[in-house]
């Protein structure tokens, strides 16, 4: 900076400020005058033309001469710029962010909370604030979220999203993934509270059932298909005691490749519709009717002996019975079915649709439109 050599320091300030320095030199010559001491700030023009932020102190001395430093305040206020700066895009966040941000104490209750609350779930913050956290939530949630909460207010990690329900000011719930971090005081290394950001899944969790449905489901019929079957006749087996049965019944229409052959795929395809909805009229509470592809399909029932799971087979027969429509044309199919029984332990998934498919070709070689129980 100047050397101020050969100026008084009135001067000198008016030579190295880089800005109107009225007030500041006004306060130094009135400290002078009286002897007294000052402490000011002003923006100092340096040599090389750049401009630093300093802090002039001084104590008049002898008569006409004073002592004194100056500090360079630079970095600090670069330091407290850049805070305010990243106060002012925080704040913006916050204002302006669909998501939910919140702030809660050791406690779990809410120290403040984003605008998004007010627009997404109907609550004035001002009735939100100092309530817990939980109270807010489905009571089916309120546990795992406690732990969760008490686990990153205990200064542990959460890492993956906790799913809850959040109760909209008018009473219904809103599907959230909320993520909690803790607060840290650097001095203590405590945590003093904990930031959760949550955000509407509802939209995911649809896509996510719609997904699984589709992963299930046949799309032509609506039925649950093969992957569906395969893990409900597990549970069946797992399921089934000293005094109930599994059996699988596959089913095989007779007459189905002629109406794809005469009248077309999309007949053909509309017949399938319309066999699985009577399939599916003709089942037990707990029984499962699902198509494996082409024109097969396959009942899974828990029953207590042989002749319950025949007279399934022939409930499912006789269903068919009454001829289709099709294109105002009446198409009349029939079904060989085979069955195979299964005791508690007793087989797997695999041989028991193994063996009922053996079954229904025994069935399908007499060509009588009935149904065979797989015998070892």
């Amino acid at each position: 900076m100047a050397v101020p050599a050969g100026l008084s320091l009135p001067e000198w300030i008016a030579t190295v400020h880089a800005g109107d320095c009225a007030q500041q030199l006004a306060a130094v010559v009135a400290a002078l005058a009286k002897r007294a001491p000052f402490d000011i700030e002003l923006p100092l023009r340096c040599l090389d033309g750049a401009v630093r932020q300093v802090r002039v102190s001084g104590m008049p001395a002898a008569p006409g001469t004073c002592q004194g430093f100056i500090t360079d305040l630079t970095a600090h206020y670069q330091a407290l710029a850049a805070v305010r700066h990243q106060a002012d895009e925080y704040r913006l966040l916050i204002e302006n962010t669909t998501d939910l941000i919140a702030h809660c104490d050791t406690d779990g209750n809410y120290l403040s909370i984003s605008p998004s609350y007010e627009s997404m779930m109907g609550w004035d913050p001002a009735r939100v604030v100092g309530q817990p956290v939980v109270e807010f939530l489905h009571p089916d949630d309120r546990p795992h979220s406690v732990q969760a909460l008490s686990h990153v207010l205990g200064g542990g990690v959460v890492p993956h999203v906790v799913e809850v329900r959040k109760r909209h000011r008018d009473g219904h719930y809103i599907a959230l993934g909320t993520k909690a971090s803790a607060i840290i005081e650097p001095a203590t290394g405590l945590c003093v509270g904990a930031v959760m950001v949550s955000r509407d899944i509802t939209r995911d969790q649809e896509m996510l059932r719609e997904y699984e449905e589709r992963a299930t489901r046949d799309a032509l019929t609506g039925l649950p298909n093969r992957a569906w079957l395969l893990q409900h006749v597990d549970r069946l087996l797992a399921d089934s005691t000293a005094d109930t049965i599994t059996a699988i019944l596959f089913m095989d229409l007779n007459g189905f490749k002629e109406v794809n052959d005469t009248m077309g795929h999309a007949a053909g395809d509309l017949l399938l519709q319309l066999v699985s909805a009577r399939l599916k009229h003709c089942m037990r509470s707990g029984d499962a009717v699902a198509r494996l592809g082409g024109d097969e399909f396959v009942v899974a029932a828990a029953c207590h002996d042989r002749a319950e799971a025949g007279a399934i087979a022939q409930r499912l027969i006789d269903a068919l019975q009454a001829p289709f429509q099709l294109d105002d044309t009446p198409v009349q199919v029939g079904a060989a079915i085979g069955i195979s029984l299964a005791s508690s332990g007793a087989a797997t998934t695999a041989s028991l649709l193994h063996d009922a498919d053996s079954a229904m070709y025994a069935s399908k070689a007499r060509g009588d439109g009935s149904f065979q129980i797989f015998t070892p």
